[in-house]
């Protein structure tokens, strides 16, 4: 009887701790050869501000069209601003 309930416990226990290394939004991705890869970039932080920057507010290279992607709650805290790029 406390063997069952120690084994129930770990079991528990091991699926509670797999939970926990889930981060939503972020799952593998998988490319074949010669596949393109879109690339992004993100804010810009300097140690002289203290606010980061918007990558394209600064003289970069800028694409014909800027799309934004969609962030989660997290990055949103974060205050990340990701958006597409020309690299390849």
């Amino acid at each position: 009887m406390a063997r069952a309930l120690a084994v129930a416990i770990t079991l528990s226990v091991l699926a509670v701790a797999h939970g926990a290394l889930y981060l939503p939004g972020v799952s593998p991705t998988a490319y074949a050869i010669n596949t393109p890869v879109p690339m992004y970039v993100n804010k810009i932080t300097s140690t002289k501000a203290q606010l980061p920057f918007r990558y394209y507010s600064l003289p970069f290279c800028q694409p014909e069209s800027v799309d934004e992607t969609d962030l989660s709650l997290g990055q949103i805290l974060s205050g990340d601003s990701i958006e597409s790029s020309d690299y390849e």
